[in-house]
């Protein structure tokens, strides 16, 4: 925040900030029986709220798997959710959501997404649509959506 504001200060636009809302329908949390300590708990939470790469994921699961054993598929989930939280911020993407066996999400109007990577994404997906409310859709092609939507936020990254 301190930086945002300096860089107003000095006249630069201020950097618009969007917090994506997911709502995928997979089980998301760390199980009491994992880490039975609740302030351990909640500050387990916090930092998995703050991945933002896959090294620091890989860095986290290490350590879980170290300090409370195998990882459950939730925390696994949980995990995957935050990074997934994190691109889908860079891009401005204000909702993911999951609809029966397609995911929609929903860009904000200033979101850095080149229309020419959309108009590529919808030509090589049959079932995929882009309306004009700035909603993507796609059909999943099998169980793993979160790895489908991680890759969908990789094609549409204007830095690929």
């Amino acid at each position: 925040m301190l930086e945002q504001t300096v860089e107003e200060l000095r006249g630069a636009p201020a950097k618009l900030e969007v917090r994506t809302s997911l709502n995928l329908g997979l089980e998301i949390k760390i199980p009491d029986p994992y880490i039975p300590d609740e302030n351990q708990r909640l500050r387990m939470y916090k930092r998995i709220s703050g991945t933002a790469t896959a090294n620091e994921r890989t860095e986290l699961e290490a350590e879980l798997a170290d300090r409370f054993g195998p990882i459950p598929p939730s925390v696994s989930n949980l995990l995957d959710y935050a990074l997934l939280k994190s691109a889908a911020e860079r891009l401005l993407v204000q909702s993911i959501e999951r609809k029966g066996e397609e995911i929609w999400m929903k860009f904000h109007e200033q979101a850095p997404v080149d229309p020419v990577r959309i108009a590529q994404f919808v030509r090589k997906r049959k079932d995929t649509t882009f309306r004009p409310d700035r909603v993507l859709r796609f059909r999943l092609r099998d169980s793993n959506a979160l790895g489908q939507i991680q890759n969908a936020l990789q094609e549409l990254h204007p830095q690929n």
